[in-house]
């Protein structure tokens, strides 16, 4: 974020705001097709659409974390298969269908649908 001085520093340029967008906003302008997903690479990329100035940069930093956080849900979500496997071998008469929706549901809990 920048400060009310930083902020008038820009006006004497010709700049007018500088801000960040969200993750939908991003998501709105892929569907309307004024950005596409393959702008956001290593490099900087510009987009202008309706006066507005769009700078384009992927985070890399984001995506590792992004990356790790993904495989850690795996990873926790493999653990409790294999952990239900093997007490679905040991308990003849339990249900796979009750171990099926606890797996379930902690995919629901950690977001990972799909």
């Amino acid at each position: 974020m920048i400060k009310r001085g930083q902020i008038e520093k820009l006006e004497e340029y010709g700049f007018h705001d500088i801000t960040a967008i969200t993750k939908g906003q991003i998501e709105t302008l892929i569907k309307q097709e004024v950005i596409q997903d393959s702008l956001f690479d290593d490099l900087v990329t510009e987009v202008i659409d309706n006066r507005i100035r769009y700078v384009l940069k992927l985070h890399t930093i984001r995506v590792k974390e992004i990356r790790k956080s993904r495989e850690s849900k795996k990873g926790s979500i493999q653990a409790l298969i294999e952990k239900k496997n093997t007490y679905l071998r040991e308990h003849p008469k339990a249900q796979v269908k009750t171990e099926i929706k606890v797996i379930n549901t902690k995919i629901t809990q950690l977001k990972v649908q799909g």
